[in-house]
């Protein structure tokens, strides 16, 4: 199906590059001015419909701290901090998200401290 649908519109563009070559030869610039234009839209749009279904797969780990191995609570997101650098964005049990620089936290796909 999305393979005639293909075959079907590149015959269909190709068949109006034709008639505008044979019959409209001035205006042939602009039909590929046009095409380049409307091809490079379509697949910004297509990309970053594609890039917004992007899931981190640490989210929803549980994460705990190196350096004493203190429960921090359930990762949430990823971000970039000024001082800290790539950040895990924790919510701890009952509280509101906090930050924690990656290098500093160990990610677990199941609870071990209970």
């Amino acid at each position: 199906m999305e393979k005639s649908l293909l075959i079907s519109a590149g015959l269909l563009l190709f068949g109006a590059a034709w008639l505008l070559w044979r019959y409209f030869r001035l205006q042939f610039r602009a039909f590929l001015v046009l095409l380049i234009i409307l091809s490079a839209i379509a697949g910004y749009l297509y990309f970053r419909s594609i890039g917004s279904s992007y899931r981190n797969p640490a989210i929803g780990r549980h994460a705990y701290l190196i350096e004493n191995g203190k429960y921090l609570g359930v990762v949430e997101g990823e971000g970039d901090d000024r001082t800290r650098g790539k950040v895990w964005v924790i919510r701890p049990p009952g509280r509101y998200p906090l930050i924690y620089s990656k290098t500093r936290v160990q990610l677990t796909t199941t609870r071990t401290d209970q």
